[in-house]
């Protein structure tokens, strides 16, 4: 058992302001989630070699993260090279938006898992994992969209409804696997489709007894979602539902049960980190201009 005090937010935040100013030409790097700073350290090390990075430091929650860049931005004594990075995350349907800031980076897409998500990251873990030679073809990934973030859809619509109109109901949180089928033997990844339908029809039920008309808040979110006729699933879909559901398709495509897709990996997402090219992460160059 570990018996280690658990330090406070409060308390490693203040440690961390009092370090920079011993540090003045150092970035400290504030982030949410306590098990991605070493792929936001791969990421910035990629981005902007130059710059030296003294800490990462997660505050567990978006909400903190913005809590402590409103006290960092009013202190005039605290080293101005502190960066804040959070989620875009469903926080607009609620109506709180993030500030644009030079010392502050909403991601372009849900969560960082998000930026991996891309036809060349599968192509990456297929060679990275296959025991033969697997050529890659376009069509596979064009495939798997069809397949699995058309079903996806109109879920995270649905969750997108539910923050908008605060109905209390489990959301993004909800496991992966609580939607989306895997079975090895059968070499079957797909959504469970009567569990989604089952979610939706709670939530339209719930809407009447508001008078709201499902369909209009369905039309309303998927079109912010629409950018010149193609749909952004990587801001309306959760990373970890299509990083879940692609590792599980990979796993069965090449037979290798050693992929381990119920949780992302840091090791694989640092492997991805280093062989995809730079511009895969320019939404962090941000950094790059601060003073």
């Amino acid at each position: 058992m570990n018996n280690l005090p658990i330090r406070k937010v409060e308390n490693i935040f203040s440690e961390v302001i009092l370090k920079s100013t011993m540090k003045p030409n150092t970035y400290f790097i504030f982030v949410e989630d306590e098990c991605t700073p070493s792929i936001y350290l791969k990421i910035l090390n990629k981005v902007a070699p130059d710059i030296s990075v003294d800490k990462i430091t997660p505050l567990n929650s978006k909400k903190e993260v913005l809590k402590k860049f409103e006290e960092w931005k009013v202190d005039k004594t605290i080293n101005r090279k502190c960066f804040f990075i959070v989620d875009k995350d469903f926080d607009n349907w609620k109506g709180d938006f993030v500030e644009n800031h030079e010392n502050l980076l909403e991601l372009p897409v849900y969560t960082l898992e998000n930026i991996f998500f891309k036809p060349e990251s599968a192509e990456i873990i297929i060679k990275t994992y296959a025991y033969e030679k697997v050529e890659f073809k376009k069509k596979y990934w064009e495939e798997w969209q069809n397949q699995i973030c058309e079903k996806l859809e109109n879920l995270f619509i649905c969750f997108a409804i539910v923050i908008k109109n605060d109905l209390g109901f489990e959301n993004c949180g909800a496991n992966p696997a609580k939607y989306i089928e895997y079975n090895h033997n059968e070499k079957k990844v797909d959504v469970k489709n009567e569990v989604v339908e089952k979610y939706i029809k709670s939530v339209e039920k719930e809407l009447k007894t508001k008078e709201i008309e499902y369909i209009n808040e369905f039309e309303f979110i998927k079109n912010n979602y629409l950018i010149d006729g193609v749909f952004d699933y990587s801001s309306l879909i959760k990373g970890k539902y299509l990083l879940y559901a692609l590792l599980a398709k990979i796993r069965i495509d090449i037979d290798n049960t050693s992929i381990y897709y119920k949780s992302i990996d840091n090791g694989l997402l640092s492997t991805l980190v280093h062989e995809l090219p730079v511009d895969y992460f320019s939404c962090f160059e941000k950094i790059r201009n601060l003073k």
